[in-house]
């Protein structure tokens, strides 16, 4: 059996983490950003306070476990067909 990359499943774990929080954050700043296209820019504690709250914070870590879970296991399958080719 091939040795699985643990820095390459943390790696891609990290990047689609980044890309749950952007989406998170423009979900939840989609009103101040509107507002800012018309030259109405909010503080930068309201763009804060609506996005990096408790709960917010509490989903992204259990999504980061469930991410790195079903990277890890992919590459373990795919090490798998490769060792019974």
């Amino acid at each position: 059996m091939e040795k699985i990359n643990r820095n390459k499943v943390i790696l891609i774990t990290f990047l689609k983490i980044l890309c749950m929080l952007a989406l998170v954050f423009t979900i939840n700043n989609w009103a101040n950003i509107k507002q800012s296209f018309s030259g109405e820019m909010p503080a930068l504690d309201v763009w804060i306070d609506h996005s990096f709250t408790f709960s917010n914070l509490i989903f992204t870590a259990i999504l980061g476990v469930v991410f790195y879970t079903n990277t890890l296991k992919h590459y373990k399958e795919l090490a798998e067909k490769r060792s019974n080719q």
